[in-house]
C-alpha cells in the first residue's frame, strides 16, 4: 500500500507541472485570449477629429481563435423596460440601436487582427472582415478598427478615408 502510495506522489508530482505548463501555453497563445471589458471608444474622422463615445456595458472573450463581443454606445447606461419581459417599440429601438454584437472566429498576427463573424446584431457583418490593428500592454489592449468589409467585398463607407474607431479594453480578472 506504501508503495502505490509512493507512485501516485510521485506521478501527481511530475505530472500536475506538466499540466500547468500546457495550460498557460494555451493561454498565453494570443496575448487577447481571455475576457475583456470595454473602458473607452474614440471615434476619429478622416480629417483626424476625434470624438470620445461613452461606452456601457460590455463583453469581450477570446479564446482559441474564436471570440464573441458586445457593448452598448449608448450615452448612459440603458433604463429597465417597464414591462420586463414585453419592451415598447420605442424601448426596443432605442436599446438595440446602441448595441454592437457579434461572434465567430479571429485571427492575430502581429499587430493585426482580422474577426470573421458568424454571428451578428447586423446580417450585413455575418461572413464579413473587420481588419483592426491590436496593441496589447498587460492588461490593457487598444483596438483600432480601420476596414470592414461584407462577403460580397463592399467596404464599410465608414473608413473611407481613414476614418477608425479606436476601442480600449481591460483585461477582467476573476
Amino acid at each position: 500500500m506504501a508503495h502505490a502510495r509512493a507512485h501516485a506522489l510521485l506521478f501527481l508530482a511530475l505530472f500536475a507541472p506538466a499540466c500547468q505548463a500546457i495550460d498557460t501555453e494555451a493561454r498565453s497563445s494570443s496575448p487577447l485570449q481571455g475576457a475583456w471589458r470595454l473602458v473607452a471608444i474614440e471615434y476619429v474622422a478622416a480629417d483626424g477629429r476625434a470624438t470620445a463615445g461613452t461606452p456601457q456595458e460590455s463583453l469581450f472573450l477570446f479564446a482559441d481563435g474564436r471570440y464573441s463581443m458586445g457593448y452598448s454606445h449608448h450615452p448612459a447606461r440603458s433604463p429597465r423596460f417597464a414591462a420586463p419581459f414585453s419592451p415598447t417599440e420605442a424601448e426596443r429601438r432605442e436599446r438595440f440601436s446602441a448595441l454592437v454584437t457579434n461572434a465567430g472566429r479571429y485571427h492575430l498576427t502581429d499587430s493585426r487582427l482580422v474577426l470573421r463573424p458568424e454571428f451578428a446584431l447586423y446580417p450585413s457583418v455575418i461572413d464579413s472582415e473587420t481588419r483592426i490593428g491590436v496593441g496589447v500592454s498587460g492588461d490593457t489592449a487598444t483596438l483600432t478598427y480601420v476596414d470592414q468589409r461584407t462577403a460580397d467585398g463592399v467596404a464599410d463607407p465608414y473608413y473611407e478615408g481613414g476614418a477608425k474607431y479606436v476601442l480600449r479594453l481591460v483585461r477582467l480578472r476573476e
